[in-house]
């Protein structure tokens, strides 16, 4: 019988490790992933100021052309790599924690242990795109009235995803759809659900790891706007992971939820305004957010008291 990390699995369990070494883990990968969009960003301006001096066009804004549709698609692949790449890199510089404490010995721990990498059942990712399609509506609406509160803000971000939608052609769009839809919500929950999450558990237990993810998913998108609008959604999608103990339900209610976001700019005529989230929608998603994390919860419960057959 393989032996489960202590405070790695569903937010009811208990026994926290209270070795800082999860935490040590934790700071050491996060410390190199914040660098990630910061050095991709100086790369893509540096390539951005490479093409336009091969045009003759020193006079060119290269942060402009950094931030273009087809620059923004070839880049995003880059990040998503460099953060995952950054997992085993980080595991072997705090490779103690490649082991889970057992009765004193220690025991090898592999991938799919470190990363809650066990498929859901079916009407768990049921429910997960359920969630997937209200969990970002709360979160448009907060986006929205921030901007709104705020108009020295230019929209960050969101604004930067938009205008690549709408600028875009045919094969960047696509590219982008597939990227911010489908490998980043693969990529950040192997990451926040996953990776982090299991350091976290060590020390804080799932509450904590709960918490901490949260809002270290929300500080990643590196954005004021975007950042605090998104915890809603971090705060659900750990639910999701601690109710399960499972990387994936998460994965599907992300990639949804950015899907869904993704297609509706694609079809947005051009020079059309995005439409205003009404607050009695914004409150729906939040409720219907709750209710369906409460049916994981009934259906993983019920599953656990079932006997053994």
């Amino acid at each position: 019988m393989t032996p489960r990390a202590p405070g790695a699995g569903r937010l009811a369990s208990g026994g926290v490790d209270v070795d800082p070494g999860g935490l040590v883990l934790a700071g050491t990968f996060t410390v190199l992933w914040l660098a990630c969009p910061l050095l991709l960003a100086a790369v893509g301006v540096g390539l951005a100021r490479l093409v336009l001096d091969a045009r003759g066009d020193a006079a060119g804004d290269a942060l402009a052309l950094a931030t273009s549709p087809g620059f923004m698609a070839a880049l995003l692949p880059a990040q998503f790599a460099l953060m995952l790449a950054l997992l085993p890199v980080t595991a072997t510089l705090v490779d103690r924690h490649w082991y889970a404490s057992h009765d004193g010995a220690a025991v090898p721990r592999g991938w799919r242990a470190l990363l809650a990498l066990t498929p859901p059942a079916a009407p768990v990712a049921a429910l997960a795109v359920g969630i997937g399609l209200v969990v970002g509506w709360a979160p448009g609406w907060i986006a929205e009235q921030l901007l709104e509160a705020y108009p020295i803000s230019d929209g960050g971000t969101l604004a930067q995803v938009a205008e690549a939608m709408a600028q875009g052609g045919a094969v960047s769009k696509a590219l982008l759809v597939v990227e911010i839809g489908l490998l980043a919500p693969v990529a950040e929950e192997l990451v926040f659900r996953g990776f982090l999450w299991d350091a976290l558990a060590r020390r804080w237990g799932a509450q904590g790891a709960w918490a901490v993810t949260s809002v270290l998913f929300a500080a990643y998108h590196l954005d004021p706007v975007h950042a605090t609008a998104v915890l809603f959604t971090g705060f659900v999608l750990g639910a999701l992971r601690g109710l399960t103990g499972s990387v994936w339900p998460g994965v599907v209610a992300h990639a949804v939820n950015n899907s869904v976001a993704m297609v509706a700019l694609w079809r947005l005529p051009p020079g059309a305004a995005e439409t205003s989230t009404p607050p009695a929608q914004a409150l729906a998603g939040v409720l219907l957010s709750i209710v369906g994390c409460g049916a994981v919860a009934w259906w993983t419960g019920a599953r656990d008291r079932r006997p053994a057959s």
